[in-house]
């Protein structure tokens, strides 16, 4: 559709990717690995299940014994009996139901973009052996915290534990949390859902990631959200109360360590990040400690936040303004003060038919994209 080769795609949805990461002040992980860079270890992580007999060959590929683990979908507490086969992927050879594919050789006579050398034939990797491959290799056999969306659950967090406990004999993680789905009115947000919102559609409407970003604290990840323009525009109503209450209070304050220690506490229960935030608003309010010691523990709780709550520009979005725009409000302005309201009311519609709403301050207007 576009032209462009898978290659090319995965770079420019890389950089979409990243640049909203940014957007949204979200920190950089340590390693931010590429599957099609890692496709040496899989390989041999297919190898090493391979050698431990828990997979079997077919005419087009490696696949996965699911009947060879007692405990296979253990996590998704799945009844394998009871399960219907996947009506998106056919049965084939498939031993059993819930088998799946390791290595998946290329078909005769043809020929993909993406696809390597291996010891069964040419081809590429199943859906799941790469998280394997590329955790065990930046993170170790075994590791602490394993993250996902509760759409992971029954397919491909359970075989990546099948594969990490055929390979190494580990479940891969000590915890494996699963958040719920953001939703968009009564619809899941997901790629089966027909359309996106993204963020530079928020930024569009002139509204800061951050704002997103405070919406999204203010439900347990284990709460599914319900996105909303309406929703979207109250947080970044509250937002900006909050920033701009921190703000005028005075600096030089000491952290208040009860409230700290509380705060932190209830974070490390289960990312208890939106009972934090709550927290921060009671303190805001609380006369029994100094104006500065409380901004100044609000501003220790905002590294958990990430809301730039001690920056006065945080929340300013630049956007471009059409000349055309400019040249209508500078009209009104100067039918305004001509006393020409006929006129000034004809320059504001102007304004609004060119997806702008305009906002008369103290000092002139402001000129914001129309939501």
């Amino acid at each position: 559709r576009t032209g462009k080769t898978a290659w090319e795609l995965a770079t420019y949805y890389t950089e979409a990717f990243l640049k909203d990461l940014k957007g949204l002040k979200i920190k950089s992980p340590h390693h931010m690995p590429k599957a099609t860079d890692y496709i040496a270890q899989q390989i041999q992580t297919v190898q090493q299940i391979e050698a431990n007999g828990f997979s079997y060959i077919t005419s087009d590929g490696v696949y996965f014994d699911t009947s060879k683990l007692d405990n296979y979908g253990e996590l998704a507490r799945l009844n394998v009996e009871g399960l219907q086969e996947g009506l998106r992927v056919e049965a084939g050879q498939k031993r059993n139901k819930t088998d799946f594919a390791l290595w998946k050789l290329s078909a005769a006579g043809s020929h993909r973009q993406m696809e390597w050398d291996s010891p069964w034939g040419r081809g590429f990797p199943g859906w799941h052996i790469e998280c394997t491959a590329m955790s065990v290799a930046l993170l170790g056999q075994y590791f602490d915290v394993h993250w996902g969306a509760e759409d992971h659950i029954p397919v491909h967090h359970t075989n990546e534990i099948a594969q990490c406990q055929a390979a190494h004999g580990t479940r891969a993680a000590n915890f494996w949390l699963h958040a719920k789905f953001l939703n968009l009115a009564t619809e899941k947000m997901s790629k089966s859902g027909g359309g996106f919102i993204r963020l530079t559609h928020i930024v569009e409407k002139g509204i800061h990631p951050l704002a997103f970003r405070y919406l999204c604290l203010g439900a347990h990840y284990r709460a599914a959200l319900e996105f909303s323009w309406e929703n979207l525009q109250a947080a970044e109503t509250s937002l900006s109360r909050f920033s701009n209450q921190i703000l005028a209070l005075p600096d030089g304050g000491s952290i208040i360590e009860p409230a700290i220690q509380e705060f932190q506490a209830c974070v490390a229960n289960d990312l208890g990040v939106a009972q934090g935030l709550g927290m921060a608003w009671k303190l805001l309010k609380d006369s029994a400690h100094s104006p500065a010691n409380i901004k100044a523990t609000i501003l220790a709780m905002d590294s958990i936040f990430g809301l730039s709550l001690g920056d006065a520009t945080a929340l300013t979005i630049a956007f471009e303004i059409p000349a055309e725009v400019t040249q209508a409000a500078e009209a009104r302005k100067l039918a305004k003060a001509e006393k020409r309201f006929l006129d000034a009311d004809a320059q504001k519609k102007r304004i609004q038919e060119l997806g702008f709403d305009i906002l008369d301050l103290a000092q002139g207007y402001e000129l914001r994209p129309k939501r």
